[in-house]
């Protein structure tokens, strides 16, 4: 065995709080894209009713953008960590050739 392999052979699954931070940031950009509506007069309607704070059109539709793009990086920082763990843990070390 490689000493490759030996020291790879130590790595473990992530677990606890990182699992947890990445169902988090898939349920939080899920949610933000599921519930900002397409019309900034929608969504300055919704932040009256939810947190009771009148907005004007330009300040909802600057909110909403700002929102989607939190959503957005949530999600492409999710997708980026799963491929890297894949392309780390899949295959750490490469047999080793004789010559």
């Amino acid at each position: 065995m490689s000493t490759c392999c030996r020291s790879s052979s130590r790595r473990t699954n992530p677990q606890g709080l990182s699992r947890v931070g990445e169902v988090l940031a898939l349920v939080v950009s899920s949610t933000i894209f599921l519930l900002v509506p397409k019309c900034p007069a929608c969504f300055a309607a919704y932040a009256v009713l939810w947190v009771g704070v009148g907005l004007t059109l330009s300040q909802a539709a600057a909110l909403r953008v700002a929102m989607l793009v939190l959503g957005a990086t949530l999600l492409g920082c999710f997708v980026a960590s799963r491929l890297f763990r894949l392309s780390t843990f899949s295959n750490p070390c490469k047999p080793e050739s004789k010559s």
